[in-house]
């Protein structure tokens, strides 16, 4: 439980930052300290702090402080989370009742996959829930993240996975899961097939925003006892017409791509080759 020091800190913290939110402008230390009624030394000490996590900006030609670019971060965060739920709602819904299989949306979050929203069509134990996370490089979902993010940023972000294996099929490191993401980028959607959980496979397709970003995906999975690969991978047309429906909603205008068939052809290849 926390102190009442710590309460304390935390309501000034607090009450500073809706002073500088509400604000028209950047406004000067004085400023501050008149709106907040706070002593100066006290109003110095929670500017500093702010300022080295980057919640606070400040202006050295004016002497003026802002909002920081970290805050603005989390605001554009929680806005963009929230407006793809809403928007993915009834896509998710409808793409649960049609193929009968379990749905979920999810974000990438730093090193993992973070699930936003999950739609069970047959319960399963120990299946993710939303607010669960997930690794990147052994789940569908994950490997859409990766194969569309920058060159640049994957290298680094491969640098620091483990490539941990929780079955037999997991994916052995980074030169398998290279020539995957490149498949993935050629059919427009991910496989895993046993990979994270023995008795799962599944697909994902990525959501695109206005600014040609993918910001989320859908993942399709079934129990492998009751479905095998093909048998998923016979909804990608489905999947693909959703998250392309979703993404033009968030601002996204479609290229053309390859066939689905096309693309179903190379997946099929690629699990056999796999086998």
């Amino acid at each position: 439980m926390a102190s009442a020091n710590q309460s304390s800190i935390i309501t000034k913290t607090a009450r500073l930052l809706d002073v500088l939110a509400e604000a028209q402008r950047p406004l000067g230390f004085t400023e501050i300290v008149a709106r907040t009624q706070f002593v100066k030394s006290s109003t110095h000490r929670i500017l500093s702090v702010l300022i080295g996590e980057n919640l606070v900006a400040y202006e050295e030609r004016g002497k003026t402080y802002k909002l920081g670019a970290r805050l603005n971060n989390w605001a554009h965060a929680a806005w963009r989370r929230s407006d793809l739920e809403v928007v993915a709602a009834r896509e998710l819904e409808q793409l649960c009742e049609m193929t009968r299989a379990n749905v979920a949306l999810s974000v990438r979050y730093d090193d993992s996959v973070l699930y936003l929203r999950t739609l069970d069509s047959k319960a399963v134990r120990h299946a993710s829930r939303a607010g669960d996370h997930a690794p990147l490089h052994c789940t569908a979902a994950g490997k859409v993240f990766l194969a569309y993010m920058p060159e640049k940023q994957r290298e680094n972000l491969m640098a620091r996975l483990r490539f941990e294996r929780f079955t037999e099929n997991t994916v052995r490191g980074p030169a398998q899961l290279l020539s995957e993401l490149a498949i993935v980028r050629t059919r427009g959607y991910a496989q895993s097939a046993q990979e994270e959980f023995a008795h799962i496979v599944g697909i994902a397709a990525p959501i695109w925003n206005a600014h040609e970003e993918v910001t989320a995906a859908v993942s399709l999975w079934m129990v492998s006892e009751g479905a095998s690969v093909q048998e998923i991978e016979a909804h990608a047309p489905t999947l693909l017409a959703v998250t392309q429906r979703i993404s033009f909603q968030l601002g996204h205008e479609p290229k053309p791509q390859m066939s689905v068939d096309s693309n179903l052809n190379t997946a099929r290849r690629r699990t056999e080759s796999l086998s």
